[in-house]
């Protein structure tokens, strides 16, 4: 589905971090990116990626809806540190002909300032 997600910075201080620049959502990737390969276009595909970047910076659920039908939520985690930088597990639900198809992801905020998904 989608998901390599683009940047975040916490600067050590209480504030959150705060989103930086988005990439390009890759062609199939993610929690639910061999389910779905081919049942879902790239604009819609971006949809999803910005709501999922929208997500994990502000840490809150983001609703999305694709200009070609695909809709769905993406449901983050808290912010935890790990080996990886700061990190959140997310949950992805998108909704393929009318059918739901959930899968869950991590995504780190890694030292070059992006978020990157690590599984």
């Amino acid at each position: 589905m989608v998901v390599a997600l683009a940047g975040c910075v916490g600067m050590g201080s209480s504030d959150p971090p705060v989103a930086t620049a988005a990439v390009p959502a890759p062609a199939v990737g993610g929690p639910l990116g061999a389910s779905l390969a081919g049942k879902v276009d790239d604009a819609d595909r971006q949809a999803a990626f910005n709501a999922e970047l929208d997500a994990v910076s502000a840490g809150e659920r983001r609703s999305w809806r694709g200009p070609h039908g695909t809709y769905g939520y993406v449901d983050p985690g808290p912010q935890v540190m790990r080996t990886e930088g700061f990190c959140r597990q997310y949950t992805l639900t998108i909704y393929v002909g009318g059918r739901p198809q959930t899968g869950t992801g991590l995504a780190c905020h890694h030292a070059d300032g992006e978020w990157h998904v690590v599984s």
